[in-house]
């Protein structure tokens, strides 16, 4: 799904995340044997859905996580790989709860917890 800005741009909103991002949703969901969450997950993210287009991991990513982890030593192979994917896909902002991935990308960084989520929401309005 494309959104539109509302008010001062017409220019589309696109969401995209990486293929990984399943993986880490998944595990909660199957440890607690919920199903219907389960098949959520996998509706938004393998489903073939418009609401986010979901990135295949592919070499280019791999070695673009490859060199973001050479420089940013805090940092674990699936932040390396979102930020990859961001950075590859063109994204200009990164929605995420985990706050390691400021310091691999100059891409700013929303968290999804509190008053980052309301700001960004707002400053897409």
């Amino acid at each position: 799904m494309v959104l539109q800005r509302a008010g001062r741009s017409n220019l589309p909103i696109a969401s995209v995340t990486s293929e990984l991002t399943l993986a880490e949703l998944l595990v909660k969901p199957i440890r607690d044997r919920d199903e219907a969450l389960v098949a959520a997950y996998n509706n938004l993210l393998a489903g073939g859905g418009e609401a986010v287009a979901t990135i295949p991991i592919s070499l280019d990513i791999l070695r673009d996580a490859a060199r973001i982890l050479a420089h940013h030593k805090g940092l674990k192979l699936p932040d390396a790989i979102h930020v990859a994917t961001a950075e590859r896909a063109s994204c200009t902002q990164i929605l995420s709860s985990d706050k390691r991935l400021q310091s691999g990308t100059r891409l700013p960084v929303w968290d999804t917890h509190g008053a980052d989520l309301a700001a960004f929401i707002e400053m897409m309005s």
